[in-house]
C-alpha cells in the first residue's frame, strides 16, 4: 500500500535546493521497489500485474519537503508520475504533523487521461500510529477508465506500525473513501515486514469492498496478497 503520498520533478528539486540559504540543511532520500502488484486506496493500479517504482524525496530543516515518483501500470506503455510539495513539523519526541499537495499523472496508454490532484494532512504519534485525511477535486472512481467522470473524493486512513523482535515489524491499516456522496467504500490491510540495512521486504494482505459496492470492477478491488522488495538507494 502506498500510504505515503510521495512528489515536483527532480530538476525542480535541484533548482530549489540551489537557492536555499546556506544555514538550511537538506536531506535527500531515494528508494526503488519491485512488487507483485501496485495498490493504492485498496485498488490495484496494475490489474494484479508486477510493478516497478522509484521514489525520490527531499526535505530541509525548515520542514519543507519535495518528492518525485514513477511507477509502471498494468498498461505496459503507461507510467504513473507522482509530483508533490509538503511541509512537516516534529512538535516533540512523540508528535509529527504533515501537510501537502500531490499531483498524479500517467504518461501514455489508456490511463493517460486519469490524472488527479490531492491535498492531504496527517498526524503521527511515535512513528507507530498515523491518521491521514485527503481531499481531491478530480478523482475518477475507476482509474483504469480515463473516460470515467471525475468526482470530488474524501479519504480518511488510519495506519499502525508495530516493531517486533529483531528486523521484523507488523503494519495494519484501514481506510474509507467517498466520491461526492455518490459511492463510498472501505479497505484494510495487514502485513509483515523485514528490514536489514538498505533492504526491506513486505508481504501484505489487502482487501476492499469497492467491487461489491459497484465502484470498480471486482478484478481491481478484490482481495489480494502483495509481495514487495524495496532497496533504499540513499
Amino acid at each position: 500500500m502506498r500510504l505515503t503520498p510521495p512528489t515536483l520533478p527532480l530538476t525542480a528539486c535541484l533548482l530549489m535546493t540551489s537557492v536555499l540559504p546556506p544555514a538550511w540543511a537538506t536531506d535527500w532520500s531515494a528508494a526503488a521497489a519491485l512488487g507483485t502488484d501496485l495498490v493504492a486506496k485498496g485498488l490495484s493500479k496494475t490489474g494484479g500485474q508486477p510493478a516497478v517504482s522509484l521514489d525520490l524525496g527531499w526535505r530541509n530543516d525548515a520542514g519543507w519537503t519535495l518528492s518525485a515518483g514513477a511507477a509502471t501500470l498494468h498498461d505496459r506503455r503507461a507510467v504513473e508520475l507522482t509530483l508533490g510539495v509538503g511541509w512537516q513539523r516534529q512538535w516533540d519526541a512523540d508528535w509529527l504533523t504533515q501537510l501537502g499537495l500531490v499531483r498524479y499523472d500517467n504518461t501514455r496508454g489508456r490511463q493517460a487521461a486519469s490524472g488527479y490532484t490531492e491535498a492531504y494532512a496527517s498526524v503521527g504519534w511515535r512513528g507507530q500510529v498515523s491518521l491521514l485525511v485527503a481531499l481531491s477535486p478530480d478523482t475518477r472512481m475507476d482509474p483504469s477508465r480515463p473516460d470515467a467522470p471525475a468526482h470530488t473524493s474524501r479519504l480518511a486512513e488510519l495506519a499502525v506500525h508495530h516493531r517486533l523482535a529483531g528486523p521484523w515489524a507488523v503494519d495494519a491499516g484501514v481506510g474509507h473513501i467517498d466520491f461526492n456522496d455518490l459511492h463510498s467504500y472501505r479497505y484494510a490491510s495487514l502485513g509483515l515486514g523485514w528490514s536489514q540495512g538498505p533492504w526491506q521486504v513486505f508481504i501484505t494482505r489487502i482487501d476492499s469492498n469497492a467491487g461489491q459496492r459497484g465502484v470498480v470492477a471486482p478484478s481491481v478491488a478484490g482481495g489480494r496478497t502483495v509481495f514487495t522488495v524495496t532497496r533504499q538507494l540513499r
